[in-house]
């Protein structure tokens, strides 16, 4: 789409407009009110008395005009308008003239797949009249020609310029009124409306919409609901958007200018609908606005819903059926009702809706910033539970005595855990939306039922029904999206027809009804796009008018926050770090938590509990997946003070599990497989100060021959190989020990040093500046090497930290040299090794746990870290340490980042938070 073809020429036509019309010389003339002639089929229309202001308030500082100017074909009109304030600012009379005329623009369709502009505005007098080819020429310079033709007893002057044949203005006077379009169609219009007194001002509803208009505004928008389906058709001309229907919507929308924030835009107004029911939106006139509370149940992910607020159930069906009698539909709606009454034995009017109350609504949900079928959902508030769900259980068994055929049962219990269940119905009417409410809602798939608390909730299949009710259980709703909560609080709090767009997650989803030419802009400025928040169109019966707020808001950070595809909830609040964690049956990625109830959980890839498990103690250990029968299937690894636990993937314990320890361990478990050939050892510490040496059967390993700590090992051990040779290495308060495989001493570090608590060793390989080493720091944070050809013990000092330090030693921005990274109380620092810090970041809190780095592939390697005081996570860019696009985000563990199948095009990240809930945020 051209979108220069709709408005380009706008403001050129404004500028020769004011320009041959600024020097006032002569007496004044009648001339006759601009609105009236402009053509009867303009589809949008804005006058203004100060056509300045609302220039201004454009080009300063208004961000959602910034934002929108970066397409290109709006960067072009946002050129023009600045050349507009330009000359404003350099010629009063120019200035003056724009601030006191009133001017009127219009758009039509000319053709399919063409709009055109008109713009009029009304003379003061003579000399403007007469003066205007003498200003228009010396504007337009040699250029551009002239031509005069006689039409309809108007004298029309067609420009052009050159040979260029896309430059084409038409201009006149005629009756006091000067005209001028790119299209000569519209000119000849306007004065064959006015030779025939026939105007928009002779039609009741535009009239009362001129009435009802902000009075002492910037502006009005104007929208004419019967010819805008025109429009709708020109921009998704493959849509299904039910036209027939936009075009009876309503009249006239008349919508006030002047609350064009920078960052937000709300246009507040009415909207007229005929009480004789010509109009859909004349539905409402009997109904009373109703306060949306069925929104809190949507699932947080929402992308699009559309709600209606119905305090007469009962005025509604039979104002709506006067809807269809008046499209010829009534027939085909009353055989339809027949049929189902026929077939299944209950009328979906007097026997199901009439169980309905307040609230309808259709709601998509992003899920993989896609809206699929799947996804789409009907919520309805029901008059009295109980009554629904007999309903729901009687239907179900007259289905089921039909469809027999099936061996399928008709309904089915589902539980997101032992407190939390639902009914599912098979529902016979997919078509139900279609059938009830084809005017009003869009058109979704309803095969499938459920009740949550006093509303009913329709979808495409148990799934998805599932998926909504685990959202909702999960506490994951829109109740709990503080940008949704902050977004709505702007409108009115009570709504007859609500219809709220998330414009990120839902643009693949609406491009596909869109043109080739717009597709193609919205993908070429997706980033500018992404920016915005939401719109939403809200209508309200306020006496008898129909209150309408239109709100377009920004969100000035960019890409909104990752998508929450689920969240499992748990007794308690998580305890540790998700383990990532594979099925060996399909190959996919699960998740393995403990809360701190210390139940264990495995979740699958939606979210669902595969099992739970009760355990005596938290878990010490890493999550480690071992195959103890040699035969491809996994099991889960792990200790706890007392106990070693090997569990099968049904949450089943492995014969002889637990096993008891010797003695209480002071550190996790360690599982090392040295030849790779499943012949497992696990090694842990214990209070008296022995390091034992384990089986995967759980039982000693004889021959193992370390003796005893001079102190407690609370740190974990850990297995190396260079060279050839495998070092176990582990340290207590101050002595470092260097293992080989049956626990003897294979090297004697010369020197001992007071090794930070909380970190780990690192291999630091040979090369040609030095031999291969272990590093780790001190409890002062300083570096400290221990060489592995002869035990020297070297240290580096980078900065002073304090004993509860964290440190990693890893390639953060990815040169391919490794730099310091230390977390200590409220910063990050990432220094290198040639002591050069690199960047540092000051957070809120003090950090409880180390960083982690992440690997996104091209060279993205971002930092994970959690503020466990402030629930909050963080990513960070591994080159300059900002905070990734959607952080912080809500989490109170450290988090693991996964794709769960080979297909998942982008990354999920799983984190617990302090709400006893575990979230699977989708990366962008």
């Amino acid at each position: 789409m051209k979108t220069k073809a709709i408005i380009g020429a706008s403001v050129a036509v404004i500028l020769i407009a004011v320009w041959g019309i600024i020097r006032i010389k002569n007496n004044n003339i009648e001339s006759a009110p601009a609105l009236e002639s402009v053509p009867m089929d303009a589809f949008m229309i804005v006058r203004s008395d100060n056509l300045l202001s609302v220039v201004d308030n454009l080009l300063n500082d208004n961000m959602i005009w910034e934002n929108l100017s970066t397409v290109p074909q709006i960067e072009e009109l946002s050129q023009e308008l600045v050349l507009f304030d330009s000359l404003a600012n350099e010629y009063s009379d120019f200035s003056s003239v724009l601030e006191t005329r009133q001017v009127v623009v219009s758009a039509h369709m000319l053709t399919k797949a063409k709009i055109g502009m008109l713009l009029s505005t009304s003379l003061k007098n003579s000399g403007e009249r007469r003066s205007l080819d003498e200003q228009i020429r010396e504007l337009l310079g040699k250029n551009y020609k002239i031509q005069e033709r006689n039409y309809d007893g108007a004298e029309i002057h067609d420009i052009r310029k050159g040979n260029d044949a896309r430059f084409n203005l038409s201009y006149t006077v005629h009756k006091g009124i000067f005209l001028i379009a790119k299209s000569a169609i519209l000119v000849e219009k306007a004065i064959r409306q006015l030779n025939l007194h026939t105007s928009l001002m002779n039609n009741s509803d535009f009239v009362h919409s001129v009435s009802i208009a902000g009075q002492n505004v910037k502006g009005n928008l104007f929208l004419n609901l019967s010819e805008v389906s025109q429009f709708l058709s020109f921009l998704a001309p493959y849509g299904e958007i039910k036209l027939e229907g936009v075009k009876n919507m309503g009249g006239w929308m008349v919508l006030d200018l002047s609350t064009m924030h920078s960052k937000d835009w709300l246009l507040t107004g009415f909207t007229q609908a005929s009480d004789t029911m010509s109009h859909v939106l004349g539905l409402f006139k009997n109904q009373e606005p109703i306060k949306p509370s069925a929104v809190k149940y949507l699932p947080k992910q929402t992308a699009f819903f559309q709600y209606l607020g119905i305090s007469d159930i009962y005025q509604f069906r039979r104002d709506y059926n006067r809807v269809l009698r008046k499209f010829d539909e009534f027939d085909l709606y009353k055989h339809y009702i027949n049929t189902v009454k026929e077939k299944y034995n209950f009328n979906p009017e007097l026997d199901f809706e009439v169980n309905l109350e307040e609230e309808v609504m259709v709601s998509y949900s992003s899920v993989n910033y896609k809206i699929e079928s799947e996804n789409q959902y009907f919520i309805a508030k029901i008059r009295n539970r109980g009554s629904m769900i007999d309903f729901l259980n009687s239907l179900a068994k007259r289905t089921e005595s039909i469809d027999s055929s099936s061996n399928k049962k008709h309904s089915s219990e589902y539980s997101l855990n032992e407190v939390n269940k639902i009914t599912i119905w098979k529902f016979p009417l997919t078509d139900y939306t279609y059938k009830m409410y084809r005017y009003i809602l869009p058109d979704i798939n309803t095969g499938y039922a459920t009740v949550i608390e006093n509303y009913l909730i329709m979808g495409k299949s148990p799934e998805a029904l599932k998926a909504f009710a685990n959202a909702y259980f999960s506490n994951m709703t829109f109740e709990t999206n503080p940008e949704f909560k902050n977004f709505i609080e702007t409108l009115s709090s009570r709504s007859n027809l609500l219809i709220y767009n998330d414009v990120e997650n839902s643009a693949d989803y609406w491009k596909k009804y869109f043109s080739n030419d717009l597709t193609r802009v919205l993908n070429q400025n997706r980033n500018m796009f992404n920016k915005f928040q939401a719109i939403a169109l809200q209508i309200s019966k306020t006496n008898d008018l129909l209150f309408t707020n239109i709100f377009l808001k920004l969100n000035p950070k960019g890409s909104l926050k990752p998508n929450v595809v689920w969240a499992a909830a748990s007794e308690s609040e998580i305890l540790l770090k998700p383990a990532i964690v594979i099925n060996h049956q399909n190959k996919e990625r699960e998740v393995f938590v403990q809360d701190k109830a210390n139940k264990v959980y495995l979740i699958d890839k939606n979210g669902r509990t595969l099992w739970s498990k009760k355990l005596s103690e938290p878990i010490k250990s890493e999550i480690y997946q071992v195959d103890v029968f040699k035969n491809g299937k996994f099991q889960l690894a792990f200790s706890t003070e007392n106990y070693l636990h090997i569990i099968d993937r049904l949450g089943n314990y492995v014969e002889n599990f637990p096993v008891k320890f010797q003695a209480p361990a002071t550190n996790g478990m360690a599982i090392f497989d040295y030849d790779k050939k499943r012949d497992y050892r696990i090694l842990v510490a214990a209070k008296n100060k022995q390091v034992y040496a384990y089986d995967i059967k759980g039982s000693i390993i004889k021959g193992w021959e370390f003796n005893l700590t001079q102190n407690l090992v609370y740190g974990k051990i850990q297995h190396f190989v260079d060279a050839g040779k495998d070092y176990i290495v582990f340290s207590d308060e101050l002595k470092t020990y260097i293992l080989d495989r049956r626990g003897k001493i294979r090297l004697n570090p010369k020197s001992d040093f007071p090794r930070s608590a909380n970190n780990i060793f690192y291999l630091d390989k040979a090369t040609k500046s030095h031999p291969s080493r272990l590093l780790s720091t001190s409890i002062s944070g300083t570096v400290m090497f221990l060489y592995l050809n002869d035990g020297k013990v070297t240290k580096l000092e980078t900065q002073r930290f304090s004993p509860k330090h964290h440190f990693i030693f890893t390639d953060v921005n990815g040169d391919g040299i490794e730099e310091f990274v230390y977390a200590d109380e409220n910063r990050l620092k990432v220094i290198q090794q040639n002591l050069e810090q690199l960047y540092e970041v000051k957070l809120k809190a003090p950090l409880a746990t180390a960083p982690n780095l992440y690997n996104f592939g091209n060279g993205n390697l971002q930092l994970g870290i959690t503020d466990n005081e402030n629930s909050e996570i963080f990513l960070l860019n591994g080159k300059d340490g900002s905070v990734v696009n959607g952080f912080p985000q809500e989490g109170s563990t450290e988090f693991s980042i996964t794709k769960f199948t080979t297909n998942q095009s982008k990354f999920s990240l799983i984190v617990g938070n302090k709400n006893n809930f575990l979230y699977n945020y989708l990366l962008k």
